[in-house]
């Protein structure tokens, strides 16, 4: 089958098959009252950061990429984990993001004006960010995989559902301090929920 099959095709097939346990996750929290957490990661961003930056190598990234899934699992029942990046990225890292279970968004380059190509995905993570928090009434938690200010309007909309926020970004300095600011507070702590993944043993 997948011999036969375009990446994006077997890509949408994929999507299809991880998306099942999420579903289930999206009961039982509704039957538990239980938290509910929705993860979207800017991947190519954060690869970006963490092997030029932080010059580790990819099995590294993968640990790091792990230790981020089950700091997110603290928080509640896992809705979806989302990697939004461009397609070249997507394949290059297909096995372990679908190994660990992230949901893999295209994101394509645009042709610019002047012949460049211009990254879609902030646009692409904005806006279907907007629609899981407006649509997903049972969500609680909306973690996002970047440090990027240019997310802070989403971030706000979710706060204003109600929903508690928390920030994943590669380094202390990647990490906007507008989206520090937004990070709420861990239960029962004044500890920010902020991921820092320089700071993950490799």
């Amino acid at each position: 089958l997948f011999a036969c099959s375009s990446y994006y095709e077997v890509l949408c097939f994929k999507i299809q098959i991880t998306f099942a346990p999420f579903i289930h996750n999206l009961e039982t929290a509704m039957k538990t009252k239980e938290p509910l957490v929705l993860g979207i990661i800017d991947f190519e961003n954060l690869i970006i950061n963490m092997q030029e930056y932080l010059l580790v190598e990819w099995p590294s990234v993968e640990n790091a990429l792990r230790l981020f899934k089950e700091w997110v699992e603290k928080m509640g029942k896992i809705y979806g984990l989302y990697a939004f990046a461009p397609l070249h990225v997507l394949f290059q890292y297909d096995e372990v993001l679908e190994n660990l279970g992230f949901i893999q968004i295209s994101c394509p380059k645009m042709p610019g004006k002047g012949g460049e190509k211009l990254d879609t995905t902030d646009d692409k993570i904005i806006s279907e960010g907007k629609k899981w928090i407006n649509s997903i009434s049972e969500l609680t938690h909306i973690v996002l995989g970047s440090g990027d200010g240019g997310f802070e309007d989403m971030l706000k909309e979710a706060k204003r559902r109600g929903l508690k926020v928390a920030i994943a970004a590669s380094t202390r300095k990647s990490l906007s301090e507008k989206l520090s600011q937004i990070a709420d507070e861990e239960k029962g702590t004044r500890k920010k929920m902020v991921h820092i993944f320089e700071l993950v043993p490799r």
